[in-house]
């Protein structure tokens, strides 16, 4: 340890945003493949983008709080954006769905929300492996 320990708990907090992410996308897929009970749904949606909120702001105040981060702070700082503004246009995805008063998702829109639910995972594996990227070089492409 030296004299100025790296914070990272940092990495913590992209996990539970990733975590976060995720369960937006799925709680987006079943939203739409059995469009029943739509704002018990949507709520649910509206949780997970207040919880990626959340996440977003804590991750922001223990950057401002850190003096030496594991990686750039401008990385982290885009990082927990991007990984929010996921939450934030999976819920808008769903709240236009009920404003606009959609009476059945079509099948284009069941496969575009099933490739997103995908490409969620795949993107929080990625972050999953973060904390050990220094660890395995070879992951860096």
């Amino acid at each position: 340890m030296g004299l100025f320990p790296k914070n990272v708990q940092f990495f913590d907090l992209f996990e539970r945003a990733s975590h976060n992410m995720l369960q937006a996308a799925r709680l987006l897929e079943d939203f739409v493949t059995d469009f029943r009970d739509v704002e018990g749904k949507l709520k649910k949606i509206e949780d997970a983008e207040h919880a990626g909120d959340q996440i977003t702001h804590d991750t922001i105040e223990m950057l401002n709080k850190t003096f030496i981060t594991p990686i750039d702070r401008e990385d982290i700082h885009e990082l927990a954006s991007e990984l929010d503004d996921v939450c934030d246009l999976i819920y808008g995805s769903a709240n236009r769905m009920v404003l606009y008063k959609i009476g059945q998702p079509s099948e284009g829109m069941k496969k575009v929300t099933t490739l997103l639910a995908r490409s969620v995972e795949e993107a929080a594996k990625g972050v999953l492996r973060l904390r050990n990227m220094s660890k395995h070089p070879q992951m860096i492409l």
